[in-house]
């Protein structure tokens, strides 16, 4: 009667075992996760100031995804595009150089996505103050004698 209980013991168990090894495989393995999307793109600034010619601008390109991110920055991963690049041109990574007097549009696309238009005023670009000082000198003499010297600086600040 031992060996009854014995048998029907290391049966039991034997199933357990065989139990646990099946819900313990279905557990680690799991379904192939599913990478997030983009969503959308957004450029900041999203209203830049006048942009003088010669200075440059950065832009940064944000992601949305699927998953609910946002705010990634992928400036470097997206295509930059200006409407006009001879107003300004724009790099690889978001930077924008004012070239000439104008408007042109910057956008920023990728995986089929692309971002709102940001209009971009470029504006003459305004002259360094400049400073010109001459200094004459004089030295008045009475009969061979020097009797004294008269030195006069003029300084003139143009915008």
């Amino acid at each position: 009667m031992k060996i009854k209980h014995l048998r029907f013991l290391v049966s039991c168990l034997t199933l357990g075992l065989f139990a646990a090894l099946i819900l313990g495989t279905a557990a680690c393995s799991s379904a192939p996760t599913v990478a997030a999307t983009l969503s959308s793109i957004t450029i900041a600034p999203a209203s830049p100031s006048n942009l003088p010619v010669g200075i440059p601008q950065v832009f940064i390109a944000s992601g949305t995804y699927s998953d609910g991110r946002s705010g990634v920055d992928i400036s470097s991963q997206v295509t930059w595009t200006s409407s006009d690049p001879t107003i300004a041109t724009i790099s690889a990574t978001g930077l924008a150089t004012a070239v000439a007097v104008g408007s042109t549009n910057i956008t920023a696309a990728l995986s089929g996505i692309t971002s709102q238009t940001v209009t971009l005023t470029v504006v003459a670009a305004v002259p360094a103050p400049t400073t010109t000082t001459s200094t004459s000198t004089s030295t008045p003499t009475t009969t061979g004698t020097t009797t004294g010297t008269t030195t006069t600086t003029t300084t003139t600040t143009t915008p």
